[in-house]
């Protein structure tokens, strides 16, 4: 027998909630959540929503798409039998990839805190475009208004995109790269369940062929991908004091007589950051759910830390196409 890291209360929590904010946003291609013990990387709860009755898993469970298959027939129908099915059985957590958008800021700024390029007080000014040789300005999510002169705190509050293209710019793409695969988003989490999606080079930029103009659309989050499980492990190492932990759902395995055969330790993968990198970044974050646009995640009595993130879908037909994290 196994024992599972998943904590029976936070998962169903995290399934109802899932699924009323798919049902209130109109989402298209299914939500994915994921809660996870950011010290260790046990994950306390993982979900999709749409999902299916897993006591009925033949069953497919979109009425929209079920309608559309009854229509068919003979090969045809089961063809997209089989596909519906393979697609309503996949963990999206852990296999679908996606661009990850402005959350992925907390990345790009730890980076320039780590390499002491910019504090908290580094000011930045934004004109509501970012401009390069070459290329047609790049919009800030206020444009035509703009931010004006800002720290880079509240840059990060403000998620700024013309001040995080310019942090880029800084970065360059060397440092970018390295850092990228340091949070993990070129690999395998090493999560222990079936399924998690391969990485390879045609997902993110590699450090031969990286140009300026990839940096500043990378260091916002777009023209790359990622999975959830990458995401959340990364920003669990940004959030613990900069540590890379293995994600796992495995805590124990039992013998025949419930005696505990093995137990599972947490497993630390790297060391990203410094203790302090990751204090400045927590702070930093914690101002984006006061003051910025995390402001509905914010629990009395606690003090909450987050980075929300939109962001374009860019191999879809439809250019208003958008995911939201």
């Amino acid at each position: 027998s196994l024992v599972l890291t998943i904590d029976e209360t936070i998962q169903r929590i995290t399934e109802k909630y899932l699924e009323i904010a798919v049902r209130e946003t109109g989402a298209t291609n299914r939500g994915a959540a994921i809660v996870m013990d950011v010290q260790t990387g046990a994950i306390l709860a993982m979900a999709t929503k749409g999902d299916y009755d897993l006591n009925n898993p033949r069953v497919i469970a979109n009425p929209d798409t079920a309608a559309q298959i009854a229509l068919l027939s003979g090969d045809e129908q089961n063809a997209a039998v089989l596909e519906a099915l393979q697609k309503q059985w996949k963990n999206k957590p852990i296999s679908e990839f996606y661009e990850p958008g402005s959350v992925f800021k907390v990345f790009t700024a730890s980076t320039g805190v780590q390499e002491g390029l910019v504090t908290e007080n580094t000011h930045f000014f934004c004109r509501g475009t970012y401009t390069m040789p070459g290329v047609k300005p790049m919009k800030c999510h206020v444009y035509p208004r703009s931010h004006g002169d800002q720290t880079f705190a509240e840059a990060i509050a403000h998620s700024c995109n013309p001040a995080f293209m310019t942090l880029g710019g800084m970065i360059g793409g060397h440092l970018f790269c390295q850092y990228h695969a340091a949070f993990g988003f070129t690999e395998l989490t090493g999560i222990d369940m079936l399924g998690e999606a391969r990485v390879t080079p045609t997902l993110y930029h590699v450090e031969e062929s990286i140009r300026p103009v990839d940096v500043a659309t990378s260091a916002i989050g777009q023209t790359f991908k990622v999975t959830p499980i990458q995401m959340i492990t990364g920003l669990a190492c940004v959030a613990n004091g900069g540590r890379l932990m293995q994600p796992y759902v495995v805590s124990d395995i039992l013998g025949p007589e419930g005696e505990v055969i093995d137990h599972l330790a947490p497993v630390c993968r790297r060391r990203v950051l410094k203790e302090e990198t990751s204090r400045t970044m927590r702070e930093m974050m914690e101002a984006v759910v006061l003051y910025g646009g995390g402001r509905n995640a914010q629990i009395p009595g606690y003090r909450v830390g987050g980075k929300s993130g939109t962001s374009q879908k860019l191999d879809s037909a439809d250019e208003k196409a958008r995911i939201a994290s």
